[in-house]
């Protein structure tokens, strides 16, 4: 946060104003689950736990990595250069990641898809 000044003075009445009110009511507006969209963060909260359900299984499949299925890719296979631009390239599930199709089921304790 940048503190309001002129020159190498800083104002105090408008310093104090901005860290005692307009602070705590950015933070209030950001944090508060009552001030967010409930919808918006419970996608968020499932996103995640999607996520880590994902990580959690790479090692078992023998795997590193996890590319969403029609993810865009900003560079060419093998190439550390600069990204190919607006086009990019488009990444296809190959079989074995059809196994993480049930991945919210995973991370809420149904292993197997059941739910």
């Amino acid at each position: 946060m940048q503190l309001p000044a002129g020159g190498r003075r800083i104002h105090g009445h408008a310093a104090a104003r901005m860290l005692t009110e307009d602070l705590p009511d950015a933070v209030d507006q950001a944090l508060l689950y009552r001030n967010l969209d409930g919808d918006a963060a419970t996608a968020q909260v499932t996103l995640l736990r999607d996520q880590e359900a994902l990580q959690g299984r790479l090692a078992d499949l023998g795997l590193v990595a996890f590319v969403g299925n029609g993810a865009i890719l900003p560079r060419r296979a093998g190439n550390p250069g600069p990204t190919v631009g607006t086009g990019g390239n488009t990444v296809y599930q190959p079989e074995i990641a059809r196994s993480f199709d049930h991945a919210s089921q995973w991370a809420h304790g149904d292993r197997h898809g059941d739910s």
